[in-house]
């Protein structure tokens, strides 16, 4: 039993030691929210005489940062075939809106006021 005790705190304090040691994600950039439009996009998938077709509601938000101007994307609903996707249970953004952010290149990655970190992908950049 003491071994047991033993090995169990020994994970414990190695559990909690690597915990610690995880770095945490760093939002280096800002930028803000100055506008936001509505993009549509008509799909299909099938072949034949089986073809689904489906629109795609995409709302483009335009974020002003100190090196140029993004549109960012996050917030796509579906109306047709395939439903909603995951990415319509994002909080909008709303104009005037400071985000604190960190990027690949192709995605901005935010945490907003649900305490979560959100990814919005980059339509443009200049």
């Amino acid at each position: 039993m003491k071994k047991f005790l033993l090995a169990f705190a020994l994970l414990g304090l190695a559990t909690a030691a690597f915990a610690k040691s995880k770095p945490e994600q760093d939002y280096p950039l800002t930028g803000t929210v100055v506008s936001f439009h509505n993009q549509q996009e008509v799909r299909g998938s099938g072949s034949g005489g089986d073809v689904q077709m489906g629109t795609f509601e995409r709302r483009v938000y335009v974020v002003k940062t100190s090196s140029g101007t993004l549109e960012i994307s996050g917030w796509d609903s579906t109306r047709g075939f395939m439903g909603h996707s995951k990415d319509s249970k994002r909080p909008p953004l709303s104009i005037g809106q400071t985000l604190t952010y960190h990027t690949d290149g192709k995605f901005i990655y935010t945490v907003l006021e649900d305490g979560k970190e959100h990814r919005y992908a980059i339509f443009a950049a200049d």
